[in-house]
């Protein structure tokens, strides 16, 4: 299998435990900039869960004028999903032919793309004005793992395409709250622990139990408001009755745990508050609603007084950062299949390894735990232990379908020891005083993405297959982890973020048609923190070319598109205060530390002809860069501090002809 270790990960083991101390600052605030519209208006969520051909009819009113019906819905990851029938006309599949997406849902593929929630309107059915029109919905058929979708909105449009009814809040019934009875929560508990699953409907026995791919005692479907509907039907789903689904759900709701997530809100969402919360509401995150319409408005949380400033040793603030780009929902965390029906008993190792990261009680051990765990992943995927079934090492998409889920499994697992014990809050016990308390201890985020577990020409299985799903769920995994561990100002190599892979991927959204000058900006700044605490070392410290790098000024492959439409004098400003504290760094490092410790300078180069960004040695990259801001019209101070830089770290080569 193709599994990407850090170098030296022994020795990041042994040090993990004294990891993350940091230079304190006040994360920087954020004046009000863009804020969600308020929604007085109410949605009664529509659950289209259970079995193919599942429906659901509602009155909707039409105003004058109306005509085209908008949808906001969860779910919809693949086409011909759902119906609909207006009038009780015919039923209209829907598709990405009939299916006009909002952004960004229309630059990433629509249904069977990289989001788990879109908007659209759909251009193959018209509504009867001024009167009362039925709406039905129905679920068509499954692709073996999911068991229907949600409409979160309904709006309608007129002639123009403009809304005619305010933005709604969707509202759904979370569970009972009373009349739950002893007998069947009791019956609920053994169920969902010893129950005998299926596959599906009526597929193979399963040896994975519900608690085997859910936190231990289903603390996420409580968590995260799963109805009593979802619940026994998913139960259904994988063979049981009806009756027994009802008291799972039962033992579910009597779990005492609070319930301020939705299954479509994605967990750890950015946004102005986050930090704020109380630790219990942390994991639900901000919402969708704090989702931005564009990147560019990212600029207003990150440069809050409209002037641009960067400081390395300062600390952003990314909890509370918002961003045009929606993180996984929680079914996304879940994987599709487990260890124990993919890989069999050979897979223990790893869950004794569990077990010990699970009983641990000193929390300044907690990250070395972690660690272990990973290190027996590790050995079990390359050791004799790994006898794989040929199905699950042939390359095949059954064989990477269980691979990436071991990732989605670990990481759930992560949640389930961190948020269940109380341990999300207490970082400074495992890092020291000086740690965020909001602060995972480990990377599994990171590393279950999938650019770190399948290659692009595996990731068939993801959704439509696409470059653009892999490259976009990278994207979200990477920037999540840096939500739930920053590094504190201080990485040790890939831990707990690789960031040239968080930059080149933030960088990547481009290629979608997607703008990220703001996400990209902020990911070089928190790229720069994270070699703050001892900018000497040699793996922890300041590297100019594979930690906060000049390249990612511009996008490597589409350029143009970084800063279109922006403000020139804007645009120069925000290069202009990142350029300025890169060079300080720089500076206060000396040019001997990127001679003897990074390696990245020779001595006496004067090969300065301009190369593609990350272009060996590094003074091509450099040159490259300097050559193509020159290019683009950026000012001319900004072209001297380049050309300054080159001067100081490369002294023998000719810096007058850029």
């Amino acid at each position: 299998m193709n599994i990407r270790i850090p170098a030296r990960l022994a020795a990041i083991l042994g040090k993990m435990a004294c990891l993350m101390a940091l230079f304190v600052s006040t994360p920087q605030s954020s004046a009000v900039g863009w804020v969600p519209p308020v929604t007085p208006r109410k949605f009664s969520v529509l659950e289209l869960l259970g079995v193919p051909g599942t429906t659901v009819t509602i009155g909707v009113q039409v105003p004058s004028g109306g005509t085209t019906l908008w949808l906001k819905a969860h779910g919809l990851n693949y086409q011909n999903k759902a119906s609909i029938r207006i009038n009780g006309g015919e039923w209209v599949a829907l598709n990405n032919t009939n299916c006009v997406f909002d952004y960004p849902g229309d630059r990433l593929n629509g249904m069977g793309g990289p989001l788990d929630t879109l908007s659209f309107r759909v251009a193959g059915v018209s509504l009867v004005p001024r009167r009362a029109n039925t709406i039905s919905f129905r679920f068509n058929f499954t692709d073996g793992v999911s068991i229907g979708y949600r409409i979160l909105d309904l709006n309608i449009l007129n002639a123009s395409n403009r809304r005619l009814l305010p933005e709604a809040q969707p509202v759904f019934v979370r569970g009972r709250s009373s009349g739950i009875s002893p007998t069947d929560v009791a019956a609920g508990s053994n169920l969902w622990y010893h129950a005998n699953l299926r596959l599906n409907w009526i597929g193979d026995t399963m040896n994975a139990k519900c608690s085997d791919c859910h936190a231990d005692n289903g603390a996420d479907l409580k968590y995260f408001s799963f109805s009593d509907k979802a619940i026994s039907e998913r139960a259904r789903f994988h063979g049981l009755s009806l009756t027994q689904g009802r008291q799972i759900a039962a033992y579910i709701r009597s779990l005492p745990l609070n319930n301020p997530g939705t299954p479509w809100d994605p967990p750890y969402q950015p946004g102005p508050g986050q930090d704020a919360k109380p630790v219990e509401d942390f994991a639900a995150g901000a919402g969708l609603q704090w989702v931005l319409p564009d990147d560019s408005l990212t600029f207003d949380y990150l440069f809050p007084d409209g002037t641009p400033r960067v400081s390395f040793t300062n600390t952003l603030n990314i909890r509370d950062l918002p961003i045009a780009m929606p993180m996984p929902d929680w079914n996304s965390w879940l994987p599709r299949v487990h260890p124990k029906d993919s890989y069999g008993p050979d897979f223990q190792q790893v869950y004794d390894n569990l077990e010990v990261v699970r009983g641990e009680q000193n929390m300044a051990h907690m990250t070395l735990r972690f660690g272990e765990w990973q290190i027996a992943l590790w050995n079990w995927s390359v050791g004799p232990a790994a006898n794989l079934p040929s199905e699950y090492r042939d390359g095949s998409a059954t064989a990477w379908r269980a691979w990436w889920s071991v990732g989605r499994w670990r990481t759930v697992k992560s949640w389930d020891v961190l948020k269940t014990r109380g341990l999300e809050a207490r970082g400074q016990e495992m890092y020291g005083w000086n740690v965020h308390p909001k602060s995972w201890p480990t990377h599994t985020v990171f590393i279950s993405a999938p650019h770190y577990t399948i290659q692009p020409m595996q990731g068939h299985f993801l959704r439509d297959g696409s470059e653009a799903v892999w490259s976009v769920l990278s994207h979200q995994w990477y920037w999540l982890q840096m939500i739930l561990n920053d590094s504190n100002h201080r990485h040790q190599e890939g831990f707990p973020v690789d960031w040239p892979y968080l930059q080149a991927f933030t960088s990547s959204q481009l290629n979608h048609g997607l703008g990220a000058a703001a996400q990209i900006m902020a990911a070089a700044i928190k790229t720069g923190e994270s070699t703050t605490y001892d900018p000497r070392s040699p793996y922890e410290g300041f590297t100019a070319f594979f930690g906060p790098s000049t390249e990612f000024l511009w996008n490597r492959s589409h350029p143009d598109q970084h800063w279109n439409g922006y403000d020139p004098e804007f645009r120069d400003a925000v290069i202009r205060a990142w350029l300025a504290e890169y060079s300080r760094m720089v500076h206060e490092l000396g040019r001997e530390h990127f001679i003897n410790v990074t390696a990245e300078v020779v001595e006496g180069d004067t090969a300065n002809f301009a190369g593609p960004p990350r272009a060996t040695p590094w003074i091509r990259s450099h040159t490259g860069v300097l050559v193509f801001l020159k290019q683009r019209g950026v000012s001319q101070d900004i072209i001297e501090s380049m050309k300054e830089i080159g001067r100081y770290l490369w002294p023998a080569a000719d810096w007058d002809p850029y």
